[in-house]
C-alpha cells in the first residue's frame, strides 16, 4: 500500500473569505495592463498568458474559456495548462490504486510563443530583478 502522507496539502480547503496572494501590479511598479480577451484590466500581471498574435497579456481563465470555445471538447475531456505556455486536452484513464490520477493528452495546443517577447514580460523582468 501506497504512504499518502506526502498528499495531505492536495485535499485541504482554503478557508472562506481567504484570497491567495500573488504579486499584484502595484508592487511592481509597472502600468495596468488589459486582458486581450475580455479587456479588464489584468490585477496579477505575473500570472497573465502571452495570448494572440503578439503575445498580448491575458487572463489564465480567459485563455481557458477560450481554447474550450475553439476545441471540440467532449464531456469526459478537460482542458489543463501543462507548463511552458502550452496546454492539452486531456482524458482521465480509468482510475486504477496504483494510478488513480492518470491522464491521457489528447492534443497539446501552444499558446506562447517563445519567439515573441511582449513588452509587457519585460515590463514585469526588469520590475523583479535586482
Amino acid at each position: 500500500m501506497k504512504d499518502k502522507s506526502n498528499n495531505t496539502n492536495r485535499n485541504r480547503k482554503k478557508a472562506p473569505g481567504k484570497k491567495k496572494k500573488g504579486i499584484q501590479n502595484s508592487n511592481l511598479n509597472i502600468e495596468s495592463v488589459n486582458c486581450y480577451v475580455c479587456g479588464k484590466p489584468i490585477k496579477e500581471i505575473i500570472s497573465a498568458i502571452a495570448y494572440g498574435p503578439n503575445g498580448e497579456a491575458t487572463h489564465f481563465d480567459c485563455v481557458l474559456k477560450r481554447l474550450r470555445e475553439e476545441k471540440d471538447i467532449k464531456e469526459d475531456q478537460k482542458v489543463q495548462y501543462i507548463g511552458n505556455g502550452m496546454f492539452a486536452i486531456t482524458e482521465r484513464k480509468k482510475s486504477t490504486p496504483e494510478n488513480p490520477l492518470e491522464f491521457n493528452i489528447l492534443e497539446k495546443i501552444v499558446v506562447e510563443n517563445k519567439e515573441i517577447k511582449p513588452e509587457w514580460r519585460i515590463d514585469i523582468r526588469d520590475n523583479t530583478v535586482g
